[in-house]
C-alpha cells in the first residue's frame, strides 16, 4: 500500500480510537475510582460530567465517533481491495487498536467486572463460583461497581479455567487485575485474527490479510473484544481452531476444540449436529459448510435474542464466521449488522435508563438498518466486489 495513502488513513484511525478511549471514561461507574492521582481525578470528574450530566451531548459524541470509526473501517476495506498491505503496516495498524482497547474503560458493559469477580471467588476466597455469587461477599469493595451480583457462574468451565491465571497475575489489585484481563482479551483477539488469516490463506500469498482486516478492524469486534470485552471472543477462537483442524483432517483435535468452544458459552453447540449429516458436499465444500454453520449458529442466536435481547456482543461469532466466507452480500450484511448493533447503546447514553421510550428507540435503531439491507436483494442490486 502506498505510504502516503496508508499514513493518512492510519492517522484518521488513530485519532478515532484515541478519542474513543478518552470518551469511554465518560461511562465510568460512579462508585469506581481507578486512581487517586490528582490530574487523573480532574479528568475523571470532567468525563463524569459529560457522561452523566450532559447526556444529549454525550450521545451525540458517541454517534459521531461511531460514524468516524466506521468510515475509516470502510476506507480500509476499499484500500485493501486496491492495494496490498504489508505485514509491517498491518502490525502498526493493529497496535494502535490494541493499545486503545487495553487503556479504554469498559464503557458499554459491566460484564468484565463479573468475569473478574467470578475468578476472584476462586483465587481469593477458594470457593466455587457455580455455588457462590458476589452477593455472598458483601464486604468486598469490588461489589460496589458490579451488576448482576445475585447470579452464580453462568458460563462453561473452559472460560473459568482461562480467567483464573490472569486473576492470579492481578494479585487481587483491581486495576492490575483489570489490565491483566484486558491483556487476555488482546491475546484472544490476536489469535482470532491469525486463525482467520490462516484458515483462508493461499499457498502463493500466505495469510489472507484482507480477511484479517475485515474482521479485526470491524468496530463492533474492537468494542466488544477489546474495549468492553466479552467471552464470545474465546468461544469464537476455539470455533476457528475447530474449522482449521477439521479441514486439516485432524478430526480428533477438531472435535476437542469444538468442545472447548461449547464449554465457553454453549452457542457453538449448534455446529455439532452438522458433523452427523451424511451429505458429501457438506463435508468437502468449505464455503457450503461455513454457510450452513453460520445458519445453525444464527438460528440458535435468534432464540437467545428472543428470550433476552440483541446484545451487540452476541454477534461476534456471526461476524467471525462471515469473515471466512467470500459471499459479498453476507459481508455487507455483517457490516450493517455491526453498525446497527452498536446503535443500540445510543438511547441508554442519551436517557441514562431503559424505560419504554428508550427501549422502543433501541429496537428502531437496531432494526431499521437491518431492514434496509435485507430488502436490498429484492431490487436486484449487485454485491460483487
Amino acid at each position: 500500500m502506498p505510504k502516503k495513502i496508508y499514513s493518512v488513513n492510519f492517522c484518521l484511525t488513530a485519532i478515532a480510537f484515541i478519542l474513543l478511549t478518552l470518551y469511554s471514561f465518560s461511562q465510568i461507574d460512579l462508585n469506581l475510582t481507578l486512581s487517586g492521582y490528582l490530574y487523573y481525578q480532574k479528568f475523571q470528574n470532567m468525563m463524569i460530567g459529560l457522561g452523566y450530566y450532559r447526556r444529549p451531548l454525550s450521545a451525540a459524541i458517541y454517534l459521531i465517533l461511531l460514524v468516524l470509526i466506521f468510515l475509516t473501517y470502510l476506507k480500509w476495506l476499499k484500500l485493501i481491495r486496491k492495494y496490498k498491505i504489508s505485514r509491517n503496516q498491518l502490525k502498526w495498524l493493529l497496535l494502535i487498536i490494541v493499545l486503545a482497547g487495553i487503556f479504554s474503560y469498559p464503557a458499554f458493559s459491566h460484564d468484565i467486572f463479573n468475569y473478574l469477580f467470578d475468578a476472584r471467588i476462586v483465587t481469593k476466597y477458594h470457593l466455587n463460583p457455580y455455588v457462590y455469587s458476589a452477593l455472598d461477599f458483601p464486604r468486598d469493595l469490588w461489589t460496589r461497581f458490579m451488576h448482576w451480583t445475585h447470579r452464580t457462574y453462568p458460563y462453561g468451565p473452559v472460560w473459568l479455567a482461562a480467567t483464573i491465571p490472569f486473576s492470579f497475575i492481578g494479585f487481587q489489585k483491581f486495576v492490575l487485575t483489570l489490565l491483566s484481563f484486558k491483556f487476555l482479551f488482546v491475546l484472544i483477539y490476536s489469535g482470532n485474527l491469525f486463525l482467520i488469516g490462516k484458515i483462508t490463506a493461499s499457498p502463493e500469498k500466505g495469510l489472507n490479510m484482507g480477511n484479517m482486516l475485515y474482521f479485526g478492524l470491524n468496530p463492533l469486534v474492537i468494542i466488544e473484544s477489546l474495549v468492553s470485552p466479552h467471552n464470545e471472543s474465546l468461544m469464537l477462537f476455539f470455533l476457528l481452531l475447530f474449522f482449521y483442524y477439521y479441514w486439516s483432517n485432524k478430526k480428533g483435535q477438531a472435535l476437542m476444540f469444538l468442545g472447548f468452544s461449547v464449554l465457553v458459552k454453549y452457542l457453538t453447540g449448534a455446529v455439532i449436529p452438522l458433523l452427523f449429516i451424511p451429505v458429501k458436499k457438506l463435508k468437502e465444500n468449505r464455503e457450503f459448510f461455513l454457510t450452513v454453520s453460520l445458519a445453525a449458529v444464527a438460528l440458535l442466536l435468534l432464540y437467545q435474542i428472543y428470550i433476552r435481547e440483541a446484545y451487540p456482543w452476541y454477534f461476534l461469532t456471526i461476524i467471525g464466521i462471515i469473515s471466512l466466507i467470500t459471499n459479498s452480500y453476507l459481508r455487507l450484511f455483517a457490516i450493517v449488522l455491526s453498525f446497527s448493533a452498536l446503535l443500540r447503546y445510543v438511547p441508554f447514553i442519551y436517557y441514562g435508563r431503559y424505560d419504554q421510550t428508550a427501549l422502543l428507540l433501541t429496537e428502531v435503531l437496531f432494526l431499521l438498518p437491518l431492514a434496509l439491507i435485507v430488502t436490498l436483494p429484492l431490487f436486484k442490486i449487485s454485491f460483487k466486489r
